[in-house]
């Protein structure tokens, strides 16, 4: 019934091309999987088999939106194996809801990470069903009501950006990601 659910009211942006997830090794540190493109339904899948077997990952998201339900299980899958996630560009909506599950959150000093509320893909008008969905995956990550508010205050057609201001204000705990500290991000993430 969730996946009924979310598949027919929890769409973030209109379809398009599933994303690209590579895994790339790292000289002496943890692997960095790199999510880019918009989030497909079965990039979920795609992203389970090839993180299934890592211990510790960077996950760098870019992207401009995408399916729902992939963003939701894709964040859930990386806050229960510990990752750390981090955007170096642009990542927008769905894709954003996914950067919400690392266990520790990069962001480089000009990343543009965007939300907004989820729609109904048919009629285009606001999902209560998606805003619900959004509040318990919120729980689940253990972020407050003010970051809720904050991932559905605009309409399916606008965003709200985060900035490292913003963030420390909701408590959204951030750090400014550093390219040449991509072999060691997680330390102490566990």
């Amino acid at each position: 019934m969730r996946a009924l659910i979310c598949t027919a009211m929890l769409a973030l942006s209109p379809p398009a091309a599933a994303a690209t997830i590579t895994v790339q090794p790292v000289d002496g540190g943890d692997p960095v999987v790199v999510v880019d493109g918009p989030l497909e339904y079965s990039d979920q899948f795609e992203f389970f088999s090839k993180t299934s077997g890592l211990i510790n990952a960077l996950i760098v998201f870019r992207g401009d939106g995408g399916d729902g339900e992939a963003a939701l299980d894709i964040g859930l899958t990386i806050k229960g194996r510990g990752f750390a996630t981090a955007v170096t560009d642009t990542c927008y909506s769905a894709c954003a809801m996914a950067w919400l599950g690392g266990i520790k959150r990069f962001m480089s000093a000009d990343a543009q990470i965007g939300f907004h509320r989820p729609y109904d893909p048919i009629t285009g008008r606001d999902s209560r069903i998606g805003n619900l969905i959004f509040k318990r995956y919120a729980t689940e990550l253990g972020l407050t009501h003010a970051v809720v508010e904050c991932m559905i205050e605009k309409g399916p057609h606008e965003l709200n950006m985060l900035t490292k201001a913003e963030a420390d204000r909701l408590g959204i705990e951030v750090d400014i990601y550093d390219a040449k500290a991509t072999a060691t991000p997680q330390d102490g993430a566990r």
